[in-house]
């Protein structure tokens, strides 16, 4: 078996049925019995709180702003490409099979925000450090943290750098015919103008695009609905249908069964919406606000990114007919936008993909920056040791972030996705290890909460 071989089993294995998938959905499922049922119970009370003032008032930026984040971080490539993906794999029933994780995923995110926000740190600049590194130094196995750091910081610079800015350059030469080096200089200096203003300005930006973008994906997606409305119900009846049964053979697909489908289902939905993999706790716990208050914010980020955003694409690649082609990725979703808009359509969804990419990127660099410094903190064992390499190691990181950026537009990367995948994964272990370790405090945190 060759490296890639080697690399593509195992990725298949951390997302799969036997490690993956059991983890993430047995985790999911504790928490629904022990928090009972917060997702649902506190669903009306998190939209209350989006707007609202914090708890306890300490912070960086609005819950609103750090909701906006962390949705930078998720709503990204896999809302386009993964769901068509695991369409082209899986049939229309593992759009079901991503429901179910994201309706579970709604628990664990809450589970995972709150322990990463109860602990969170002060950096030397007054700005908070938080997440699941942070958590799990308060369990009997604290060096998990360091663990959940490096994979974190591996992980970024693909999935949240490189990766995403070869999508961008991608989606610049299809929509505009420009060539990939120039979309990459333009993206390098925006994305550095953000970074250097913090996570202050990484917030306001988030909270001006985030909404701003998902709302005119979910128009440009109802609009396709429209013109095919005679199969919304057809493609529905489908889904779940296929859930159960699989998909038969039909044009250019060549079939699935109920265990690709769940699989799919689960591993892509998991992709896009990171519920359980540690992210999404680290923007979440610099809000001005207590950690059972933001973590009821982070309920609507699987809701608003898996059962809206990735909805909208694969009802559209269902009702369209275009999931039967063969097509896969980001290619599959554009043939159904074609479909409805011709040509334009293509090129909309092209936009879309550089808009999501270029949040996600910014979300990402965060992730990472903090990550990265826990673990200089770590090493930095002398007094005053870490106070002095704090500004350097947080630009010089920005520097490293831009230079990879520029390129990961230049560079095929169909390898570093699945190496990044890979990491991307083992970031959920130590982070749900966390959540069973604390989950007597999580339950009474939450009871205290209600």
């Amino acid at each position: 078996m060759d490296i890639a071989g080697l690399i593509n089993s195992i990725d298949s294995f951390i997302w799969g049925a036997y490690f993956g998938i059991p983890l993430l959905l047995g985790t999911g499922i504790m928490l629904l019995f022990l928090l009972r049922g917060v997702q649902f119970r506190w669903f009306g009370r998190a939209w209350r709180y989006i707007f609202g003032k914090g708890g306890e008032e300490e912070g960086d930026i609005t819950p609103f702003q750090a909701l906006s984040a962390a949705m930078a971080g998720t709503i990204g490539v896999g809302n386009i490409a993964g769901v068509a993906t695991a369409i082209a794999l899986g049939g229309l029933g593992a759009l079901f099979w991503m429901w179910i994780a994201a309706i579970l995923g709604m628990g664990t995110k809450y589970a995972e925000v709150v322990l990463g926000t109860k602990y969170r740190k002060d950096l030397p600049d007054g700005t908070k450090l938080g997440g699941a590194f942070a958590a799990l130094e308060r369990t009997k196995l604290p060096w998990l943290g360091m663990v959940f750091s490096v994979f974190t910081v591996i992980a970024s610079l693909g999935i949240g750098n490189m990766n995403q800015a070869n999508s961008i350059a991608v989606g610049f030469e299809d929509a505009f015919g420009l060539p990939r080096w120039i979309s990459g200089i333009i993206c390098s200096v925006g994305i550095a103008i953000i970074l250097i203003g913090g996570i202050q300005r990484l917030g306001k930006t988030a909270a001006a695009i985030v909404p701003f973008m998902s709302l005119i994906y979910i128009a440009g997606g109802i609009g396709v609905l429209i013109v095919f409305r005679e199969n919304i119900v057809p493609t529905i009846s489908m889904i779940f249908h296929d859930a159960f049964t699989g998909s038969a053979a039909t044009g250019g697909f060549a079939g699935s069964t109920l265990a690709m489908a769940l699989q799919y289902g689960v591993a892509r939905g998991i992709f896009s919406n990171e519920a359980g993999l540690g992210s999404a706790p680290m923007a979440h716990s610099t809000a001005k606000s207590d950690a059972v208050r933001q973590a009821t914010v982070s309920i609507l980020e699987p809701f608003i990114d898996t059962i809206i955003v990735c909805s909208i694409t694969g009802l559209t690649i269902g009702a369209t007919g275009a999931w039967s082609t063969g097509m896969t990725s980001t290619a599959l979703t554009q043939e159904a936008f074609r479909r409805a808009y011709g040509p334009a359509g293509g090129m909309f969804v092209a936009i879309a993909l550089i808009l999501f990419a270029f949040t996600t990127i910014l979300s990402w660099n965060f992730y990472s920056r903090q990550n990265l410094l826990n673990i200089v903190q770590h090493i930095a064992k002398k007094p005053g040791q870490f106070e002095k390499l704090y500004p350097l190691v947080s630009y010089s990181w920005i520097a490293f972030w831009i230079v990879l950026l520029t390129i990961g537009t230049t560079i095929e990367v169909e390898l570093l996705w699945s190496v990044s995948d890979i990491f991307n994964g083992l970031m959920m272990v130590p982070n749900l290890i966390c959540i069973w370790l604390l989950a007597r405090e999580l339950k009474k945190m939450t009871e205290e909460g209600g």
